[in-house]
């Protein structure tokens, strides 16, 4: 594999990619050059001095792309029409239309595209799964979500995701996100939605506070709140009829009426585990040419539920219908 932004959040797919089984860093991409020499110098590779050159690398089979969302599209495209298979960061896309555009992209070049939804391949919630086709909590009748941080407050002024209409719905794409893939992954996709937005503490003007309702194809209900001004909170509830799942990031509790709260899952020692985890699904997904779970559909059905929250809001909390993924999402696209 290449990577590709190898700085900031960069910084945990290298250890991802460093800890994943079977895979081989072979060459790294960063406009800032001193990120760049310092992952060279990490995995024993030269620094490419470009995104071009570096997909021209002998034996480069994939790249993992940490890069500003405005640039994926023409990042992924640019790497299928080579034969190089693709792991972009969420979102997918900087739009919907080019989200669009990347998977006829990969369609087309039958090679895999991924997107970096991680949570749903750490521990907490493939036990959640494992809990839900077991019929532990029962029939699911809620969902509960919360990601947020003071990440917004926290960026200088001129950083690309405080731009206005850069982001749609800033902390849903960068945080909440995380939350609806979860939503697909472990009840099913997002039909409705309807959400409100607002300023609160980012000086660019962009919403940086979001609260949403939606409702499932199984007809169950959920809630999405997240913020980028507000001190960091990762972590959902699933409600079934004979129980519920509390979730974080590493761990993972079931409460059953009756019988004490069992802790699940706690993996707070291993905190990348879930990116190390993702890596692996990725490189078995090259290897097989089997779509991964989170392929470019998820990554789209996750966007266009933003996509339609960010049309609610503007309509002031009016109900909006979540866009179609242009071709039927294969059974794969769940975890097994």
């Amino acid at each position: 594999v290449g990577l590709v932004g190898v700085g900031g959040h960069g910084r945990t797919l290298q250890h991802a990619a460093e800890a994943a089984a079977g895979v081989e860093v072979v060459a790294v991409y960063d406009p800032n050059a001193d990120e760049a020499a310092l992952a060279a110098e990490r995995f024993g590779v030269e620094a490419s001095p470009s995104y071009e050159v570096l997909l021209d690398t002998p034996g480069l089979d994939a790249v993992v792309l940490v890069t500003p969302n405005a640039v994926h599209r023409a990042q992924t495209e640019a790497a299928l029409a080579r034969g190089v298979h693709v792991l972009v960061e969420k979102p997918l896309a900087g739009t919907l239309d080019d989200a669009a555009a990347m998977l006829a992209a990969a369609d087309t070049s039958g090679r895999v595209l991924m997107v970096g939804h991680n949570q749903r391949y750490g521990a907490p919630a493939q036990a959640a799964l494992e809990a839900i086709r077991a019929g532990r909590i029962g029939e699911v009748v809620s969902m509960e979500i919360h990601y947020s941080s003071d990440t917004g407050v926290r960026l200088p002024p001129d950083a690309w995701r405080l731009r206005p209409g850069e982001v749609p719905l800033l902390p849903v794409t960068q945080l909440g996100l995380h939350g609806l893939d979860l939503v697909h992954a472990l009840v099913g996709p997002i039909s409705t939605t309807s959400a409100v937005a607002r300023n609160v503490r980012i000086s660019t003007g962009v919403a940086d506070s979001v609260v949403a309702h939606f409702t499932t194809g199984t007809g169950a209900f959920g809630t999405l709140v997240s913020h980028y001004c507000t001190p960091v909170r990762f972590a959902w509830t699933i409600t079934g009829t004979d129980g519920l799942l509390d979730g974080t990031v590493h761990t993972l509790d079931l409460v059953r009426p009756g019988e004490p709260t069992q802790r699940l899952v706690d993996v707070t020692d291993t905190p990348l585990e879930s990116y190390t985890s993702m890596v692996e699904a990725f490189a078995a997904a090259v290897r097989t040419g089997s779509p991964p779970s989170a392929d470019g559909r998820a990554g789209f059905l996750a966007q266009a539920v933003v996509e339609a929250m960010a049309a609610s809001a503007s309509a002031h909390g009016a109900p909006v219908a979540v866009p179609s993924v242009p071709t039927e999402t294969p059974d794969a696209a769940l975890p097994s």
